[in-house]
């Protein structure tokens, strides 16, 4: 069976998340990894270069297993990815081979997208988890959102209107794919 990889980077809010949940649920044979869970902490977030090496290194035995198993011939992998190096380390350390197809997409959005979306995960943290959040951790988030976006620009991904509503930015994929769409 033919591999296909899919990478979906965009920065926080962008809807990369979403977008591969719909994909997952929607392509046979396919399996989904957010970065996240590979270094999901708590409240206070580690950065450094140990812990971020950590994460890299969880998301690179999850795809490999995932590339070695046989029931799975999607796998849909959403994540930041906005720096080159950090894409490079993880496709070079995976095992697949000439046969498999990797696509990368970018979800680019404008500032106001960003800040509705951010706004609206802070209000769901609240509703859901009880976390109580102000207008200041709205506009850190959404700063950091916004310095990174022009990363996004420059990598070798196929850009993506991230302002789209789900269906849209689906329909694209599934195009690029050359999948035949689920009804």
């Amino acid at each position: 069976m033919q591999k296909k990889i899919i990478f979906i980077s965009g920065t926080i809010g962008s809807g990369k998340t979403t977008l591969s949940k719909k994909l997952v649920n929607s392509i046979p044979n396919s399996v989904m990894l957010d970065g996240d869970w590979c270094f999901q902490q708590g409240y206070n977030w580690y950065f450094d270069s140990e812990t971020k090496q950590m994460a890299i290194n969880n998301i690179i035995y999850l795809l490999n297993s995932y590339l070695s198993n046989s029931n799975f011939e999607y796998i849909i992998f959403c994540w930041t990815l906005h720096k080159k190096e950090t894409i490079e380390q993880i496709l070079t350390s995976l095992n697949y081979d000439g046969d498999t197809i990797f696509y990368h997409f970018s979800l680019l959005c404008n500032d106001k997208t960003l800040e509705s979306r951010i706004a609206n995960r802070f209000e769901q943290m609240k509703n859901e988890l009880g976390i109580a959040y102000n207008y200041y951790d709205i506009q850190h988030m959404l700063l950091g959102a916004i310095e990174k976006t022009p990363c996004y620009f420059t990598n070798d991904a196929i850009k993506l209107n991230g302002n789209s509503d789900l269906e849209t930015l689906y329909n694209e994929i599934i195009e690029k794919i050359n999948l035949e769409k689920k009804t």
